[in-house]
């Protein structure tokens, strides 16, 4: 349904082809004008060239927020983001009680045991962590994340871990096949972890 208006703004006639009978202005230029609010240049389809953002980069580099925003606008953000992390507004804090994952093992600790086990190499491709820009994921290969042991996680690149998002059953046999022949992991045909007690 294509609606017929004018800008408030520039007195412009427009299409509305959404069928937003609402609107007033032609472009987020005109609104935010017409609001009389401050526009960013992103909003107004200005894109910033990669030496551009490199400048800006550098020119706020080592300065804290009050040298950037000022004290005011600086003190605001600090207690915005306060709020999101540990605050009523963090998700963990919302849901307490409600969670079933265990954050208390799957922390830090437990997944650089798992990468160094793994030697620092996703057990997919064999890319080592030197030449990524990041750590290696740490994967449950039965995607049962409450199952929080050795031998059921895994180290991947994030390439890797975003494949074993579908075809999940072909995914937990190759990996557990290779833990299995790299540390003797040993495996039911339900994918289930099978340990042995001496």
């Amino acid at each position: 349904m294509t609606l017929k208006f004018k800008c408030k703004l520039c007195k412009k006639d427009c299409l509305e082809h959404n069928g937003n009978s609402n609107r007033i202005y032609c472009s987020n230029k005109c609104k935010y004008k017409g609001v009389g609010e401050k526009i960013s240049q992103s909003k107004l389809g200005h894109l910033v060239s990669q030496g551009a953002r490199e400048k800006i980069s550098q020119a706020f580099k080592g300065k804290t927020y009050e040298e950037i925003m000022g004290k005011e606008k600086a003190k605001i953000r600090k207690e915005q983001s306060k709020e999101r992390i540990s605050g009523k507004k963090n998700f963990f804090w919302l849901n307490k009680g409600k969670l079933e994952y265990d954050w208390k093992v799957f922390n830090l600790k437990f997944k650089n045991k798992i990468r160094e086990r793994d030697n620092q190499v996703c057990m997919n491709c064999g890319i080592h962590r030197e030449k990524m820009q990041r750590a290696l994921d740490v994967h449950h290969i039965n995607y049962d994340e409450k199952n929080t042991i050795p031998e059921n996680c895994i180290s991947l690149c994030r390439n890797c871990h975003g494949l074993t998002a579908t075809n999940r059953k072909y995914w937990m046999d190759l990996l557990q096949n290779k833990l299995s022949k790299l540390y003797g992991y040993k495996y039911s045909d339900k994918n289930e972890v099978i340990i042995e007690y001496v």
